[in-house]
């Protein structure tokens, strides 16, 4: 049994709590709370703190907490509920953040108080849950003015939502519709193909691992279920893709690699699950990095080079790209620069590593980051702590594995209106971001004494 629920902000404050009936035992979220600001990224999704076990998932900039006592729930009943509940308050809110949360305070107890019984955990079921709740969403007051507000529509050759080629990135963060709002909503259906890297490249640029996870992803913004229809590109390598694929219940796989249907109803869902575990070493990497070191003994520094190179198309440059450095224990300050223009370099003391930023990283490009790092004690040993550089990026509008949506075709068979809320804007989004890109660094200067 679940001893209550809260959420919380990634700065610690608590924005709703809820205790269940039947519950003697007392706790409180200050201990949760406290232990998030101390590590922060780095708290696991399931803790026990004084003799309580606190589990939780992220909802964009928010925390959704159960709290129960030792051995009186599964990890994976409560971890399944939560990620439930997320889903559909998503779903209803769009983007969860406290400011949404406080203007829809009393539909958020609604949906914590019908999705459990008496501290028990039940199946987020969201069509059934929709009719049980009273209260109607509230869109969030906002008291800043965004500043493109102040720019003409034609700007950059648009004029109306008609003439749009490109959906912005926030148009898939706003509440499924109800109907209340349905008929004044546009009909959106947007399909996006994400993928994950996960690569392993030696200090001779050698590729020790290569795996590839992508998925499918459904969010319907339509008045009713529709049924769907998405057509492939046509690529032999992309045949273990499917054959080891894992489908969503309602998609028709008759017609597989060419094509699937489905019927969508409003919300969201992950249509296709797909993997891929590449050895081909004529695949072209993203970024391919080559590093030396270049050691001063008798000044206690170590000079670390290295050559960066995206082979990412112009269209299509790297976004919120972030390289990691972890330094020796031993050191006392870093420093460092970078050819690119707009790439920043940070030293964190307290988690010793050293990070270079950029916005925006362009495609088919070389650039150089230099850093100098100044030591306590000089040995030939640093080495084994100087062993990588680990990247993280984003890559929008592009596809690592070559997979793409050629045709994309929806059929409202239930839907009668034929004003203008009847057309449906069909949006298609790629993302390839890095889930662990990770580089070993040259150890050719392990044999200079001290």
């Amino acid at each position: 049994m679940l001893l209550g629920i809260f959420m919380a902000s990634e700065g610690g404050e608590v924005i709703v709590r809820k205790d269940f009936l039947y519950s003697s035992t007392k706790w409180t979220p200050v201990t949760f709370t406290r232990e998030l600001k101390r590590k922060g990224r780095d708290l696991p999704m399931s803790i026990q703190l004084e003799d309580m076990f606190y589990f939780h998932v992220k909802l964009d900039s928010v925390l959704l907490v159960a709290v129960t006592t030792v051995g009186t729930m599964s990890c994976y009943v409560v971890l399944a509920y939560l990620e439930s509940l997320s889903d559909f308050l998503k779903d209803l809110l769009g983007t969860v953040n406290p400011q949404n949360i406080f203007s829809n305070i009393g539909l958020v107890y609604e949906v914590i108080c019908e999705s459990t019984d008496a501290g028990f955990p039940r199946l987020v079921e969201k069509e059934k849950l929709k009719t049980l709740l009273c209260n109607a969403v509230r869109p969030a007051k906002s008291n800043s003015p965004h500043f493109l507000s102040i720019l003409p529509d034609n700007l950059f050759g648009a004029v109306g939502d008609a003439n749009k080629r490109v959906a912005c990135s926030e148009a898939t963060k706003k509440p499924i519709k109800t109907k209340s709002t349905q008929e004044l909503d546009k009909q959106e259906l947007f399909v996006d193909l994400i993928e994950k890297l996960s690569v392993i490249i030696d200090s001779r640029g050698v590729v020790l691992h290569y795996g590839l996870n992508g998925k499918l992803q459904v969010k319907s913004y339509l008045d009713n279920a529709a049924n769907v229809s998405v057509t492939f590109s046509q690529d032999s390598k992309l045949k273990d893709a499917f054959n080891n694929a894992r489908f969503h219940a309602n998609v028709d796989k008759s017609k597989l690699p060419r094509e699937i249907r489905a019927q969508v109803c409003p919300g969201t869902y992950t249509a296709m699950n797909y993997s891929l575990d590449i050895r081909d070493e004529s695949t072209s990497m993203p970024f391919t990095l080559y590093g030396n070191f270049v050691p001063v003994p008798e000044d206690k520094l170590v000079m670390i080079n290295l050559k960066l190179h995206s082979s990412l198309p112009p269209r299509n440059p790297a976004t919120n790209f972030v390289g990691t450095i972890r330094l020796p224990y031993s050191t006392l300050t870093a420093s460092g620069s970078s050819s690119l223009a707009n790439m920043e370099l940070t030293y964190d003391k307290h988690k010793q590593l050293i990070q270079f930023t950029s916005p925006l990283y362009p495609g088919e490009s070389h650039h150089s980051v230099s850093v100098k790092v100044l030591v306590k004690d000089w040995s030939p040993a640093l080495v084994y702590e100087l062993n990588s550089v680990v990247l993280e990026f984003e890559a929008p509008m592009f596809c690592q594995s070559g997979l793409r949506i050629n045709n994309l075709k929806v059929e409202s068979p239930n839907s009668t209106s034929s004003g203008p809320g009847s057309v449906v804007s069909r949006w298609v989004r790629y993302l390839t971001h890095s889930k662990s890109y990770e580089f070993y660094l040259k150890d050719d200067w392990m044999s200079i004494g001290s």
